[in-house]
């Protein structure tokens, strides 16, 4: 590529920040991808598989840092961290998306599993009151100061926390999120947020820690975007075309996206209602399972075997009973999901079962 045709587009990347287009190297019409993260693409893949040269026969390894030539793994470096975010209930959901049951674990479980493969230095995010599993020395708990404060208050209280330089910050529902994808995004040193179907993911990108305080100010100013701390830390987009995977953005954000995913995955799937204390009695029995499905669905196969238990009233649930997913959370919504292997937990509000 001639100098001249190299300074054309650096000039067009000052003018449009960090994305450079293919039509500044001349190289095809307008698609908007970075020059940079394609090197960048082309350098990971180079360093984590086999094939050690790229589409055009060009052998990587002798334009890589010395660090991608069988030096130490970039997931163990101490420089890099992760953050996950689960802030208690969702609306859409209707209950805690970090207890969902997701291939014989807690979906938050899951992700931490995921994330382990990369870092030690795992930080989870929980709000004021969320039960969470027992998380043993996986990941360190903090809950966030003000509840309802949105994702860039767990932010910054997952920077605060997180001894790393680096961290990659993701929600908790993101089951589909995958090893080489964050050590892909972790892999510029830098601020950096993939760009899909035109919005920056800023729930799935990668923060510098030295930016709470950063998050902090912005945070008392009421601009509590994400976004906003992205552009704060000078961030760099990653056009979808350079991704690893589409897969990371899978997230699951109602009933019935996660019913049909668990349904996928896991096909006729059961889960498990038991009777506590003076409902027991009216139901005859202790136990009853159920095909997975909303709470709705499971309390309308209730009233079906056990007519002396009529949970329902006016169309929702009725006060004078209570619901508890395994006894970690209580929920009322009828549309929240019942995954496989779950307990319901049936008991009179009065006598608290």
């Amino acid at each position: 590529m001639s100098q001249r045709r190299v300074a054309s587009a650096r000039r067009g990347r000052a003018a449009r920040g960090n994305v450079v287009s293919q039509h500044d190297f001349g190289e095809g019409p307008g698609d908007r991808v970075s020059w940079c993260t394609s090197a960048r693409l082309l350098e990971f893949r180079a360093a984590h598989r086999a094939v050690p040269s790229d589409d055009f026969g060009v052998d990587l390894a002798t334009r890589l840092p010395p660090a991608h030539q069988g030096g130490r793994p970039l997931e163990r470096d101490p420089k890099y961290g992760a953050v996950l975010l689960c802030g208690g209930g969702s609306r859409r959901m209707g209950r805690a998306k970090a207890l969902l049951p997701w291939r014989g674990k807690t979906m938050l479980e899951y992700v931490i599993d995921t994330l382990a493969t990369v870092t030690d230095q795992i930080v989870v995010v929980g709000a004021p009151g969320l039960t969470l599993p027992d998380l043993g020395s996986r990941a360190r708990v903090v809950e966030d100061r003000v509840a309802d404060k949105g994702p860039l208050a767990g932010i910054r209280e997952g920077l605060e926390a997180c001894p790393a330089e680096f961290a990659f910050v993701t929600a908790t529902d993101a089951p589909f999120l995958t090893a080489e994808f964050v050590r892909y995004l972790l892999s510029f040193d830098r601020a950096v947020a993939p760009e899909v179907d035109g919005y920056v993911q800023s729930l799935t990108a990668v923060y510098p820690t030295a930016a709470a305080a950063t998050a902090a100010d912005l945070l008392a100013r009421d601009r509590g975007r994400p976004l906003f701390l992205l552009e704060a830390c000078d961030y760099l987009r990653v056009g979808e075309a350079e991704l690893p995977s589409r897969e990371p953005f899978r997230n699951l954000n109602n009933p019935d996206a996660y019913l049909a995913a668990v349904q996928v995955e896991e096909g006729a799937a059961t889960a498990e209602v038991e009777f506590l204390g003076t409902t027991r009695s009216r139901a005859d029995r202790a136990t009853l399972t159920v095909p997975i499905g909303t709470v709705q669905q499971a309390v309308e196969s209730i009233e079906s075997q056990c007519p002396a238990v009529s949970l329902r009233e006016g169309g929702a649930l009725a006060p004078h009973y209570l619901l508890s997913f395994d006894g970690r959370e209580f929920v009322r919504s009828l549309a929240a999901p019942l995954g496989p292997g779950e307990r319901l937990l049936v008991m009179d509000a009065a006598a608290g079962g």
